[in-house]
């Protein structure tokens, strides 16, 4: 999903919604050029900075150095930011292609 909603804010403004998480989120809630709301994230759960958190409380990580193809993942249960690391085996990919 938040994949997604990146690739939307993309297709709009032809930008990435941000560099920092906190900057994504603000973004996709509503906080861009014309105040469209991407999503609410009332029904995903946020951490006491404004990021969205996984399972295990952990922020989301996001990747949106290449704006129309984002990356969005979950660092997993051992909460390690390992994606392409040799212990990677427990982080998530939010969405595939």
């Amino acid at each position: 999903m938040l994949t997604n909603l990146c690739r939307m804010y993309y297709t709009e403004y032809n930008l990435p919604p941000g560099r920092s998480h906190v900057e994504i989120i603000a973004a996709l809630g509503g906080q861009n050029p014309r105040q469209v709301i991407f999503s609410k994230f009332n029904d995903l759960t946020l951490d006491r900075y404004g990021r969205v958190v996984d399972p295990w409380a952990s922020p989301y990580q996001f990747d949106t150095h290449a704006p129309s193809d984002p990356i969005v993942w979950s660092i997993g249960p051992n909460r390690k930011n390992d994606l392409r690391g040799a212990d990677s085996d427990d982080d998530i990919l939010t969405d595939w292609k």
